[in-house]
């Protein structure tokens, strides 16, 4: 089995995660999988592999130009497409679309399936007009193919609206590493306490459509005191820093699992407040929910990240110009946030936990 995808997994993204859980649950069932992917093993970062790798990987050589990874002519590329093996690629890219399309060529027969990850913000710009007829470009091509996976209810559906058949399209849910789940599932709920202060999370990279300064913005307003922790790395580090000079917020940078899980332990709450359909999923709200506590999203159009974290006790307009208010209440009821945690954690077990994740893999393939 061959995976192919835009990053070198496992990395710290989701979509680097799912190929990852993906190729390791393939090599436990006794088949062999390699993951190709369009970025180059990281050197002179200092970075380890979050996770245990046990499969092969190999990089593709490609020309990159800004975000934008055009595949070139290279050893990699042409024992990829010519293998007669089952093919799996993630969307979005374009590098990627290009190669399954060459792959489905030169062997017509081949099993070809993909994971839709998300739906691309177009904007009115010469840049958005690209991503439009990408976007565009891959719905009528994965149409025609025999599987395609997604992660939530409303991909699903907005998938049928474009186009696709019901029948071809399957639900996989994003999931945990095995062991982050236990050492998850182990940490108490929260208790009641009679402080006020409120302890924050955010966990991800630190880009523009993270909307990182949202959540700070949206604490500095509230009556009540608060904390934040950030957890991740990104282009906006030096810009979030600075709109919160003097203000308790402390950036960690990448942390080790067992590090992030600590932090996540004296939290709670955590914030994800991408206002973007690129972030569809959110596996971070897995690991808060997972801990027991609840996370908050906004409802964005296209993305599954509301419905990841949805739960009955937690009632609100999910709108970034409400978050304060809700963060504040939060902050005045300790209690309320106690059973939130329980919620979370009863929808992460009932929905998105691995042995639920591995029998809905293994029924797929």
């Amino acid at each position: 089995m061959l995976q192919l995808l835009r990053e070198w997994p496992p990395g710290y993204g989701g979509i680097e995660r799912v190929a990852h859980h993906m190729a390791v649950e393939w090599q436990q069932q006794g088949k062999v999988c390699t993951v190709y992917s369009l970025a180059n093993e990281p050197k002179g970062l200092n970075l380890k592999d979050p996770l245990l790798v046990p499969y092969k990987r190999t990089s593709i050589p490609c020309l990159t130009m800004g975000q934008l990874r055009i595949p070139l002519p290279s050893k990699a590329i042409f024992n990829l497409l010519i293998s007669s093996e089952d093919l799996h690629a993630h969307l979005p890219c374009p590098g990627i679309l290009i190669i399954i399309a060459i792959a489905a060529i030169l062997k017509p027969n081949r099993k070809i399936s993909v994971h839709w990850h998300s739906f691309l913000k177009i904007d009115r710009s010469f840049k958005g007009l690209m991503i439009g007829i990408y976007q565009l470009i891959a719905i009528k091509y994965v149409k025609r193919l025999r599987m395609i996976i997604t992660t939530s209810p409303v991909l699903i559906t907005e998938l049928i609206r474009c186009g696709c058949k019901s029948s071809r399209l399957h639900l996989l849910p994003c999931c945990l590493d095995e062991n982050l789940e236990k050492e998850s599932l182990a940490l108490p709920i929260r208790k009641s306490q009679s402080s006020k202060q409120l302890k924050v999370i955010y966990i991800g990279r630190l880009d523009s459509y993270k909307r990182v300064d949202w959540l700070i913005n949206s604490l500095k307003k509230m009556n009540n005191s608060w904390q934040l922790d950030i957890i991740g790395n990104g282009p906006n580090i030096d810009y979030l820093k600075s709109i919160s000079k003097n203000e308790p917020v402390r950036f960690w940078g990448l942390l080790k699992e067992s590090s992030k899980l600590r932090r996540i332990a004296k939290a709670d709450v955590l914030v994800l407040p991408s206002d973007r359909s690129n972030e569809a999923f959110g596996i971070v709200q897995l690991e808060a929910m997972a801990s027991g506590i609840p996370a908050i999203s906004f409802i964005s159009p296209k993305s599954g990240m509301d419905w990841v974290s949805r739960i009955p006790g937690l009632i609100w307009s999910h709108k970034p110009d409400d978050l304060s208010e809700l963060l504040d209440h939060l902050a005045n009821q300790p209690e309320w946030r106690i059973v939130l945690g329980e919620q979370s954690r009863l929808r992460y077990s009932s929905l998105f936990s691995h042995s639920i994740w591995k029998k809905r893999f293994q029924e797929l393939i």
